[in-house]
């Protein structure tokens, strides 16, 4: 089953002529699970988040996140800089994928990556094109920031992580012209836990994004979300597991809760977005897309701005 623009429509609205330019790129191959398939990816995920022990996200997980992105700088060859190098490890692990409620088999390479990639370009050409710069956090080695590029060619691109590896590799890669001219694009250490209220930050045209990377502070996301709001940025953009979207009476949805509650995933960001920071933060896009892993529906996306005061 070969998707098209036709199966993004529903998902994305309009889909314009970069979108569906890279619909077509990615070429996204997939068929329906067998049973026996699906009901072994089901008995994975029910004994992934009642009967196995998995890592909890926090601070605690620095050094993991440290070692992770030092094996992508470990191999940095300034003749190679580019999106491949920046790849993250991670991905595509798993042999099912959730589309639409359902599982699937990829049978096209890099699907899940790709399909975040997608996701990025619609969320990015949406919302993303009139910044004159743009701040990831939570940025790793900063492959997200390559789809910022493609629609920001002139914008200023700073990659904020914690881990000194992956600040490093960012700006050798920046350095080796990778982002375009080199004072184009550069990476700080910032904190989530520890929001850097010092952090220069324009007064105009400014969009923050985070990609599967708040999902890491859990029920401590208050912080970032103060120094979000004082900083003022235009547009907010994350793509992260959002758990007021999903249906709890339904399995998948109620195993990728379980999941997401287990690894303590992001915790009441939306819901006190529109509650408790509703004077201060407007919601402008939240947006289901019923794409996601093996255990998880991972990819909601938010958008938001602060309210002219």
């Amino acid at each position: 089953m070969n998707l098209s623009i036709h199966d993004f429509a529903p998902i994305f609205g309009p889909i314009t002529p970069y979108v569906a330019g890279n619909i077509d790129r990615y070429a996204f191959d997939h068929r329906p699970a067998t049973r026996l398939e699906r009901d072994k990816a089901i008995m994975d995920m029910i004994n992934a988040v009642y009967y196995s022990d998995l890592s909890v996200a926090g601070p605690a997980r620095h050094h993991i996140w440290e070692k992770g992105w030092g094996e992508n700088l470990s191999d940095f060859d300034p003749a190679k800089a580019g999106l491949e190098l920046a790849r993250p490890r991670y991905m595509n692990k798993h042999p099912i994928v959730r589309w639409q409620g359902d599982l699937y088999v990829p049978l096209s390479d890099d699907y899940e990556y790709n399909m975040l990639s997608l996701i990025q370009n619609w969320v990015f050409d949406k919302y993303l094109r009139t910044c004159s710069s743009v701040y990831e956090f939570g940025c790793g080695t900063g492959h997200n920031l390559f789809r910022v590029r493609e629609v920001c060619p002139d914008a200023a691109l700073v990659g904020l992580d914690w881990a000194e590896s992956a600040v490093k590799f960012i700006n050798l890669q920046s350095e080796a012209g990778a982002y375009g001219p080199p004072t184009s694009a550069h990476a700080e250490r910032f904190d989530y836990f520890r929001p850097n209220p010092d952090l220069y930050i324009p007064k105009q045209g400014v969009g923050f994004i985070t990609v599967a990377s708040l999902e890491q502070t859990g029920m401590q996301w208050r912080g970032f979300m103060e120094f979000m709001l004082d900083k003022r940025p235009s547009i907010c953009i994350h793509i992260e597991p959002i758990e007021e979207v999903l249906e709890p009476g339904v399995l998948l949805d109620h195993l990728s809760l379980e999941y997401f509650s287990k690894r303590g995933y992001l915790s009441g960001f939306l819901r006190n977005l529109g509650a408790a920071y509703k004077h201060e933060a407007e919601i402008v896009e939240v947006k289901r897309t019923g794409i996601g892993s093996k255990f998880i529906e991972g990819y909601t996306v938010v958008v938001w701005r602060v309210r002219k005061s």
